[in-house]
């Protein structure tokens, strides 16, 4: 039997075959009632309240320095935790990146007791490539699974890391200061709601923050997987500081069509001054 594995960072960055489990109910604790962004015009610029928080989540992430962004530019970051086939199946993920552009992806999951699927995943300057253990995938979509990548490593890559907020192309609008309910006391809990749309194709996420400290809670997105458009949410549980002085996540969560398909703990962050052009080289 072949099983297909939901929401990695890559659209079907691990192609092994069909026959999930049923999928699990969307528990109590995910933040309630931010809608994905809807379809409508994205302004020509930035609206000024927007920007204005923007820079100011930027603050919260860099703990008053922003200028520490630049040193994100070149990044990696090793994950371990679950991802949804037969089961919560254990997985290990690697995402190397160097902003705006270049991401490889490397996940290793456990699909059965005594076996392991490795599936490898290339995005550079829009040029993608997938590899399922040393072969190379070529019966897929390439430009769909382009645009699907490039989107997921900003949504659950450079998104926390804050980059997509500091770049000149981005637009950033519809800012909000609402009332939403805390994810475990069921209290209610000032956040602050805004729309980015960035990337090329221009691509559009609904970002929501905690209003009491600035921080990135969750992104929502709609990427076009095998023809089909599918809603993902990446929800940030814990915030730890890390290297060079920057705020980040420590535990996410990953749903799509609003069930949970990935659970993460991130091990270990890394901001090299640069990352070898070898390391975005397929099979490499």
């Amino acid at each position: 039997m072949s099983r297909r594995v939901w929401g990695a960072i890559g659209a079907l960055v691990l192609a092994v075959a069909v026959g999930c489990e049923p999928a699990k109910e969307l528990p109590p604790e995910v933040p309630k009632g931010v809608e994905p962004p809807p379809p409508d015009p994205v302004p020509k610029e930035s609206e000024p309240a927007a920007k204005a928080y923007a820079e100011k989540a930027v603050k919260a992430l860099t703990a008053g320095k922003p200028e520490l962004l630049a040193k994100a530019n070149s990044s990696r970051v090793a994950l371990k935790g679950t991802m949804v086939i037969d089961g919560d199946n254990p997985a290990a993920r690697t995402i190397t990146a160097t902003w705006p552009d270049r991401v490889a992806v490397r996940n290793e999951v456990q699909v059965s007791a005594d076996s392991k699927n490795l599936v490898r995943a290339w995005l550079v300057r829009g040029r993608f490539t997938m590899m399922q253990g040393d072969r190379e995938v070529a019966e897929i979509n390439r430009s769909e699974l382009a645009r699907a990548l490039g989107a997921d490593a900003r949504a659950q890559h450079w998104m926390a890391l804050g980059l997509p907020l500091t770049d000149p192309k981005a637009v950033v609008y519809d800012f909000q200061s609402v009332t939403g309910t805390a994810p475990r006391t069921g209290k209610p809990l000032p956040i602050h709601l805004m729309k980015l749309a960035t990337g090329d194709p221009q691509q559009v996420f609904a970002l929501t923050y905690d209003a009491a400290t600035d921080l990135l809670v969750r992104v929502e997105y709609v990427v076009r997987e095998n023809a089909v458009d599918r809603r993902k949410q990446w929800t940030v549980t814990e915030h730890k500081p890390g290297p060079d002085g920057l705020l980040l996540p420590a535990k996410i969560e990953v749903y799509q069509d609003g069930r949970p398909v990935e659970q993460w703990t991130y091990e270990k962050w890394e901001f090299p001054a640069t990352v070898p052009d070898a390391d975005f080289e397929p099979g490499k």
